[in-house]
């Protein structure tokens, strides 16, 4: 049986909205979970005076918020006003609060190019791709003195995957194909061909053996995606539509759609 968790404050009419990831949270709790759970990318910008006033009018939570508040108002550090926020519920228990401060310990001897990267590599992760670009050229746009050039292919093969995810198929080959002379991955290899292959532009330096290699393991790619279930759904969509159901096949047909359009406006968004 799981341990009791007691319910701090109120519930909030009024959310508290998250931008960078669309999130709107109504309770102590919910706020508690998303700091320690999106620990790498919580900064000291993220408590603001703000934050601390929400907390006492909508949650209830006058002493907690008076609190955050004299730490934000003293320029206090994001450690402190993380754990303080935490300790403000019963949602997390000692030892994950120490664990807790373990990783924000280690995160203070990244560099900043390097916490940055981590920050962009998360939003990858989260499928958040337009927020992934723009971290990752800022990245590009600095020192990269302290990334080895395998870690600087890495981040070119990344802005690639942003890229072919807004559409940009030319310049997704293009960053794929620098992340290339710089990781040597045959990772990015491939996805420079496939880049090419979508934009229907030629692929180059690369010989034709090494070419067809490639594009044999891509071919192979398109095979695994016919087990998946959009193209069973669409496969069937289309049977009806040659048994003249005409009708089934555009309703089902609009529903794939949408759920495509809802799934990319949630990840350029």
């Amino acid at each position: 049986m799981g341990r009791i968790i007691l319910c701090c404050g109120e519930k909030a009419e009024n959310p508290w909205y998250i931008k960078e990831t669309d999130t709107k949270l109504y309770s102590i709790e919910e706020l508690c979970y998303y700091i320690y759970n999106n620990i790498y990318i919580i900064s000291q910008g993220f408590f603001t005076l703000g934050l601390a006033n929400w907390i006492k009018e909508e949650l209830k939570l006058p002493a907690l918020a008076d609190k955050l508040k004299n730490l934000v108002l003293g320029r206090n550090s994001c450690k402190d006003m993380v754990v303080t926020v935490l300790c403000g519920s019963d949602y997390y228990q000692e030892e994950e609060l120490k664990e807790l401060i373990v990783v924000m310990d280690s995160l203070t001897h990244m560099s900043e190019l390097q916490r940055e990267k981590y920050k962009a590599d998360l939003w990858l992760k989260k499928k958040r791709y337009t927020l992934a670009a723009m971290e990752y050229r800022k990245l590009l746009g600095g020192q990269l003195k302290e990334l080895t050039p395998e870690e600087t292919g890495d981040i070119y093969h990344n802005i690639g995957i942003t890229c072919l995810y807004t559409g940009t198929l030319e310049e997704a080959a293009q960053y794929f194909l620098q992340a290339y002379g710089r990781n040597q991955n045959r990772e990015s290899l491939k996805a420079y061909v496939q880049a090419c292959s979508m934009a229907g532009i030629p692929v180059l330096e690369l010989s034709e053996e090494e070419e067809k290699e490639l594009l044999t393991e891509l071919e192979e790619s398109k095979m695994a995606y016919k087990e998946t279930s959009d193209y069973r759904r669409l496969k069937e969509a289309i049977e009806k539509k040659l048994q003249g159901h005409a009708a089934d096949y555009h309703e089902e047909l609009n529903q794939i759609l949408k759920e495509w359009k809802r799934e990319y406006r949630k990840k350029v968004g």
